[in-house]
C-alpha cells in the first residue's frame, strides 16, 4: 500500500445546522476530467459514518480515534462524482472530516470537507456547518495518525456497522 504519510490537512470538521442532531446526511460532488490513476481518502467522524461514492459503499467507521485511510481511485470516474456520507453521533461532540486527493505531484487536486458540502434538511440540501478547523476541537490532529487500509468495513468495527448506520 503506497499511500504517503497524511499531512497538509486543510479539511474542516462539518455537521448539520445543530450540533446536537444525532444523524446527518452530507454530500458533495466533484468533477474529474479523467478517471484518476491515484486517489486517496482519509476520514473520521465523531462518532460513526458510512461513506458511498456514486452509490457504492466505500468505507465506514465507528471509532473516531482510528481514522480510515484508503486508496480509492477505483470508486471515481471521469465526469461528475457524488460522495455521500451518513454520519451519526452518540453524544458529546459531533463532527465529520474527510480529505480526498486525486493524482500526484503538480496536477494533484484536493477535495475536503468544508461549507461547500451540503447537509440534508427535510427534502432540501443546505450548506454544511463548519464546526472546527482541523487541529482544533476535541480531536486535535487525529488524521495524522491514520494507518492505510483497504476500502470496506473498518477492521475495528466488526460486522454490525453497516446495519447500525442504515
Amino acid at each position: 500500500n503506497n499511500l504517503p504519510k497524511v499531512e497538509n490537512i486543510t479539511a474542516k470538521w462539518i455537521w448539520g445546522e445543530n450540533s446536537k442532531t444525532k444523524k446527518v446526511t452530507l454530500r458533495t460532488f466533484i468533477e474529474l476530467k479523467k478517471e484518476p490513476e491515484f486517489a486517496s481518502m482519509v476520514a473520521t467522524c465523531d462518532n460513526a459514518f458510512s461513506l458511498r461514492v456514486n452509490g457504492h459503499f466505500l468505507s465506514s467507521s465507528r471509532e473516531w480515534t482510528r481514522p480510515v485511510y484508503h486508496e480509492v481511485s477505483d470508486f471515481f470516474k471521469s465526469g461528475k462524482n457524488l460522495i455521500e456520507v451518513e454520519a451519526e453521533m452518540f453524544g458529546g461532540s459531533s463532527g465529520f472530516i474527510a480529505q480526498f486527493s486525486f493524482g500526484k505531484g503538480k496536477s494533484s487536486m484536493i477535495l475536503k470537507t468544508d461549507q461547500s458540502w451540503e447537509v440534508q434538511k427535510g427534502k432540501k440540501w443546505i450548506p454544511a456547518k463548519v464546526v472546527y478547523a482541523y487541529g482544533q476541537g476535541p480531536w486535535k490532529q487525529i488524521l495524522n495518525n491514520a494507518i492505510p487500509s483497504k476500502p470496506g468495513n473498518n477492521p475495528f468495527d466488526g460486522p454490525s456497522v453497516r446495519a447500525a448506520l442504515v
